[in-house]
């Protein structure tokens, strides 16, 4: 009886041992996890992920080599980052430390010190957007799409971006050695780059002499740019400029609504962007009053810096066809950062909406596309403007930046057609004359205000100049493609453009391509029409006759397009 007893009392303690111990575990466990999140605000499905981190966290403390030495903050900031980096939002997403977010805060109110350039991760890369206009980096060569491999010697293979960031940066005056990767040529170099303080200059302009154009550079969508740009728009109105090269190349976006802002001095109607929230829903971001430059022929230069803000702005003009987007296909940042500030003065950069453009392309990780390709001279730099005197033709030419004499060759046409009279519209009135003539009545009211073609908007009245009074320049239209709507469209649009249509024939389907066959050199007339149809060089044929009845015969191919 007795041993039976003391087995029983041994069997109790061991039982009210373990339970304490179970109880006291769990206590224990919870108190571990109360350190890393108050236990009321701890979501119930993630308790065990909670745990899991505070077991990852005692078994550092308890067990690495150099714990005595070990940053707990630091530590946690890591796991913070990787947290967020974990979400894949690869370089746009991301957590900031206090200096980080003050270094961020800094760039957005146009004030920074360091080499000047805007870093993402992009496949485990610390890649170069952006170098900033007129800062170090730019004058070192660094270039979009630039790899840092290295800083001052170290290998920054496995570092969060904020660290590389934090090692390039540093006091002005100071120097830093980066080993970067080239984006064209695949070989590294060694850059040695002195740190100075950066005043951002987010707009600056220059007319181009011999030209009625202005290239006006966004260097980036910092706050109030959009104020700004209405103002560089009536100075550019009032000294008589008559076009717009608008540069958003290398700039790495900014602000929502200074973006928003911009687009609308563009645009009469419509959206500037539509945004896609994390339940799929899709809500339209309309343009604002604005209207400083509706009317002034624009083309837009875009490269793989131009980025988030800065594509929204190029996608928005692009999907209104109210302008002509010229460069290389930019970035790819197409999320809504919000910042959310957590207690120790540290955020998170969070992307909690997708943005689209206007007619629902999808930007992120894919980029925006230009209208016409132009590659920049692997040893050339963009042409910024900001003196005060016109950008002269000797520095256009020495510049080498053909992204921009592409540009000025597009609007050159856009403007000498703004001065022409046009169908429905009467000449130039002389002293005393009707200065208010209306716009041609068959064009409809959202061409008249904003076109969605830039061509249209100034129409080119297609009569050639020579010794002889002007005449018109004469055409006919064959219609190969089995749509028998599309040459009477045709002829329309291109009685409207000035040009005499004596004839529209809808033929048999079947014909491919479309091509232009001339009989009577008109350069200006062929220009016109090999954009209007999408031609190519080799789409132009030259069969000289005066016996034709027409200047120009157009063969039209299945490839034609009507919704260019």
């Amino acid at each position: 009886m007795k041993r039976w007893l003391a087995c029983a009392l041994v069997f109790l303690s061991a039982f009210v041992l373990l339970t304490l111990g179970v109880v006291a575990g769990v206590f224990l466990d919870r108190q571990v996890l109360a350190r890393f999140v108050p236990l009321a605000n701890m979501p119930v499905d993630a308790e065990s992920e909670f745990r899991l981190m505070a077991e990852t966290w005692n078994v550092i403390q308890e067990n690495y080599v150099r714990s005595a030495t070990t940053e707990p903050r630091q530590i946690t900031y890591g796991a913070l980052q990787g947290m967020v980096d974990a979400l894949g939002d690869e370089g746009h997403s991301r957590f900031l430390t206090p200096d980080e977010l003050r270094t961020h805060l800094n760039s957005v109110r146009g004030e920074l010190e360091g080499i000047g350039v805007e870093v993402q991760v992009q496949d485990g890369r610390v890649v170069i957007v952006t170098p900033i206009d007129g800062s170090p980096a730019e004058r070192a060569g660094l270039r979009p799409g630039d790899v840092i491999v290295a800083v001052d010697g170290e290998q920054v293979a496995g570092m969060a971006i904020e660290e590389v960031v934090a090692r390039v940066t540093g006091p002005a005056g100071t120097t830093v050695r980066l080993t970067i990767l080239g984006d064209d040529t695949g070989e590294t170099r060694e850059v040695t780059i002195t740190r100075a303080r950066i005043a951002l200059e987010s707009l600056t302009w220059q007319p181009i002499a011999g030209t009625d154009v202005a290239l006006v550079r966004l260097a980036s969508f910092s706050a109030g740019v959009s104020d700004e740009l209405a103002e560089a728009l009536t100075a550019i109105r009032e000294q008589g400029l008559q076009g717009i090269v608008l540069d958003l190349r290398n700039n790495p976006g900014g602000l929502l609504n200074e973006a928003v802002g911009t687009a609308s001095q563009f645009l009469a109607a419509g959206n500037v962007l539509l945004v896609r929230d994390a339940s799929g829903e899709t809500r339209p971001v309309p343009v604002e009053p604005g209207d400083a430059a509706l009317d002034l022929p624009l083309a837009v230069l875009i490269n793989q810096g131009t980025a988030s803000a800065a594509e929204i702005v190029a996608g928005a003009l692009q999907d209104a066809q109210r302008a002509t987007v010229v460069g290389q296909t930019t970035f790819g940042t197409g999320t809504v950062l919000l910042q959310f500030p957590l207690s120790d003065g540290s955020a998170v950069l969070m992307a909690t909406e997708e943005w689209l453009t206007p007619a629902g392309r999808v930007i992120w990780k894919r980029g925006l596309e230009p209208d016409v390709t132009v590659a920049l001279p692997d040893d050339a730099l963009p042409l910024v403007p900001g003196g005060e005197e016109p950008i002269t033709p000797g520095e256009l030419r020495s510049s080498r930046d053909e992204q921009l004499h592409t540009a000025l060759e597009l609007l050159t046409d856009l403007v000498a057609g703004a001065d022409a009279p046009s169908p429905g519209r009467e000449a130039a009135p002389g002293p005393g004359g009707d200065a208010d003539a209306d716009p041609d009545p068959r064009a409809p009211e959202s061409r008249r205000a904003a076109s969605a073609d830039p061509l249209v908007d100034n129409p080119l009245a297609a009569r050639e100049t020579g010794p002889s009074p002007a005449v018109p320049v004469r055409v006919l239209v064959r219609n190969g493609t089995g749509n028998p709507d599309l040459a009477g469209l045709l002829a329309a649009e291109l009685r409207w453009r000035g040009l005499e249509v004596l004839e529209s024939s809808t033929g048999e389907g079947g014909r491919e391509h479309s091509q232009l066959l001339v009989y009577r050199d008109r350069p200006v007339a062929v220009e016109l029409l090999t954009r209007v149809l999408g031609l190519g060089p080799e789409d132009v044929v030259r069969l000289p006759d005066d016996g034709q009845d027409v200047d120009l015969e157009i063969l039209l191919g299945s490839d034609y397009n009507t919704c260019r």
